[in-house]
């Protein structure tokens, strides 16, 4: 982009107005993401949410439905104070788009979850994903593309990490690497990894989701 805008520049002798990427005079955005994919991680919501509320940070919890009970007490506090719940695949055991004919059925499911806890976000399991079906899921956006990740089971990525368009849903791309990649797969023991694409999005004027 600053390619072309730099020749469109030159071709014309001067510089051009551009739109800003972010609205009220921001130049860049953070999304903090949890994907709770087990009973323990369910258990382990209140410390974590604590810790970042002291800081004044909020999150969006994204929850499996048919995999453990999610009490309806915990999704309305979360709600009341600040945080977004979204909806983790319907039971976290990589299937949901596995074929047409299996979303289909899966889906009355996945939205009735939706409806009950208020959720308008989506993220697949495995961040697993068809660019045709994930419409199909009728969520207001969608979090499963990486912008580049060559460790997830369906490698690959967007190629950008600022939101864009899928039809009607909203994509949020995944910037910052997933906790399990960066502490099991690649073996790190600290997170320099996170801050320097962090700095690096921020540099971009670009989007952090992690």
């Amino acid at each position: 982009m600053r390619l072309v805008v730099s020749l469109a520049e030159e071709a014309v002798g001067g510089p051009l107005p551009l739109a800003p990427t972010w609205p009220d005079g921001r130049d860049w955005a953070l999304v903090l993401t949890h994907d709770v994919e087990t009973a323990a991680g369910l258990a382990a919501i209140g410390p974590l949410r604590r810790l970042e509320e002291r800081y004044g940070y909020r999150s969006s919890w994204n929850l499996v439905p048919e995999r453990y009970r999610t009490p309806d007490d915990l999704v309305h506090s979360l709600g009341a104070g600040g945080h977004e719940i979204g909806v983790h695949g319907l039971r976290h055991d990589g299937r949901d788009l596995a074929s047409l004919r299996l979303l289909r059925r899966r889906l009355p499911r996945i939205r009735a979850a939706a409806e009950r806890w208020g959720a308008v976000g989506f993220r697949a399991p495995a961040t697993q994903r068809r660019w045709d079906w994930m419409p199909l899921l009728g969520f207001d956006y969608d979090s499963s593309y990486p912008d580049t990740d060559p460790y997830e089971p369906q490698a690959g990525g967007c190629c950008t990490w600022l939101p864009f368009f899928n039809g009607d849903l909203v994509e949020l791309p995944i910037t910052v690497p997933q906790d399990h990649t960066v502490f099991e797969i690649l073996g790190n023991e600290d997170e320099s990894i996170w801050v320097e694409k962090i700095e690096f999005l921020r540099s971009r004027a670009g989007w952090r989701s992690c």
